[in-house]
C-alpha cells in the first residue's frame, strides 16, 4: 500500500574538512586555524560542530580552542570552549558544540586557537591529519 501525505524530510547540509599540515600560533587573541572553515546554507536549524585534533603547547602556558559562527566566538571570550595546559606533551582533544537555531541563510563555521598567557611560545596542532572539523545541520 503506497504511503500518502507523508511529509518529505528536508535535505540537511553537512561537511567535513581535514587539516593535513601543522598550525602554530603565539597570538594572545583568537586566530583562525587555516583550512578549518566550512560554509553552507542552512534552514532555520541548529548545527552540530565537532573538531578532533592533537595539540602541543611548547611550554607550561595555557591555550584555548573555540568555534566561530559567522565570525562570533561561541565559547567564553577568554577560555573558548576548551583549554589546554600540556607542557611539551602532545594530547588528543575533541570539542563539540550545538549552535542555537540559525537563520535560514549561508553560515561560516571556523576553528580558532589562542595563547592565553602573554609568554611567547608555540601552540601547535600537529599529526596526520592534524585536525578533523565537521559541521552537520540538525533536524
Amino acid at each position: 500500500m503506497p504511503l500518502r501525505n507523508v511529509p518529505r524530510l528536508p535535505t540537511l547540509q553537512k561537511n567535513t574538512v581535514r587539516k593535513t599540515t601543522g598550525f602554530n600560533t603565539t597570538s594572545t587573541s583568537f586566530v583562525n586555524v587555516t583550512d578549518l572553515v566550512i560554509t553552507f546554507t542552512t534552514g532555520a536549524r541548529r548545527v552540530l560542530l565537532t573538531a578532533s585534533y592533537r595539540i602541543n603547547n611548547a611550554s607550561t602556558d595555557l591555550s584555548a580552542t573555540t568555534f566561530t559562527v559567522d565570525g562570533t566566538n561561541v565559547g567564553d571570550a577568554t577560555l573558548g570552549l576548551a583549554t589546554h595546559e600540556t607542557p611539551t606533551a602532545v594530547i588528543n582533544q575533541t570539542i563539540t558544540f550545538v549552535t542555537d537555531v540559525l537563520t535560514a541563510a549561508s553560515h561560516t563555521f571556523r576553528v580558532q586557537l589562542v595563547n592565553i598567557n602573554t609568554g611567547t611560545f608555540n601552540v601547535t596542532i600537529e599529526g596526520t591529519p592534524t585536525c578533523v572539523f565537521s559541521a552537520i545541520e540538525l533536524l
